[in-house]
Order: C-alpha cells, then sequence, then structure tokens
C-alpha cells in the first residue's frame, strides 16, 4: 500500500502469448520500490527480464508511417536526446530531414527500420 504522498507508475509490457507483463515503480519519500506483475500475481511468472521484450518495441513494430520523431526514439530507446543526435551523428541511425511547409525549419525524422536494426545490435552484444 502506498503512503499519501507516494507515486507510483506502472508500465505494461506486451508478452508474446497475449498476456501483458506490469512493471511498477513506487517513489516514496525514503526510496523507491519496483517490482513486476503478471496475471495479477507478485513477480514475472518464471519468466527473467531478459526474456521479456524491451518497452515499447510493440509501437515500433505497429509505427505507420516508416518514421519516427527523435523525441520517440528517445522513449522508444529510453536514452537522452543528445544520445539520439550522437548516434544520428555516428551513422547508427540513419535520418531524413522532412520540410513541413516552405518558409519553416525542416524537421528530422529517423527511419523505424535503423531503430530496429540499432535494438538488434543492441541485444546481440
Amino acid at each position: 500500500m502506498t503512503s499519501p504522498t507516494s507515486v507510483e507508475q506502472v508500465w505494461l509490457i506486451p508478452l508474446a502469448d497475449g498476456r501483458a507483463a506490469e512493471h511498477h515503480r513506487i517513489d516514496e519519500p525514503d526510496g523507491k520500490k519496483v517490482g513486476w506483475e503478471v496475471d495479477g500475481k507478485t513477480g514475472l511468472d518464471d519468466m527473467g527480464t531478459v526474456s521479456l521484450p524491451l518497452y515499447g518495441a510493440d509501437r515500433l513494430a505497429n509505427a505507420n508511417p516508416g518514421l519516427t520523431s527523435p523525441t520517440q526514439v528517445v522513449k522508444i530507446l529510453n536514452i537522452s536526446r543528445s544520445s539520439v543526435y550522437r548516434l544520428l551523428d555516428q551513422g547508427d541511425l540513419d535520418a531524413h530531414k522532412i520540410a513541413i511547409s516552405s518558409g519553416k525549419p525542416s524537421r528530422t525524422r529517423v527511419t523505424n527500420e535503423s531503430v530496429r536494426n540499432l535494438l538488434t545490435k543492441w541485444i546481440a552484444v
């Protein structure tokens, strides 16, 4: 049970079998508590965290069109905005500049395929 000054956040991770793992974080004045639930039971049902899909991978797989904003890449990869731009500069992510209308600055968009490829590279390490 959380105290009145506690803040709880829950993230859902879709599993391949149709269920969802819930990642809970409770921020309390004396620190944080984290935990997992599957099917309403505490824990990961004998799965380790390494067997879970990466958070946000389902959104990337279903993303349409094939371009993503740097802000979305931050959320998908759980890294900082400066890290996204560093990966773009290094060529680890592919970017396109899109001019939305004349007289306005172009916008940077990252290909979903390059994000998938980077995730695959990171997982293989």
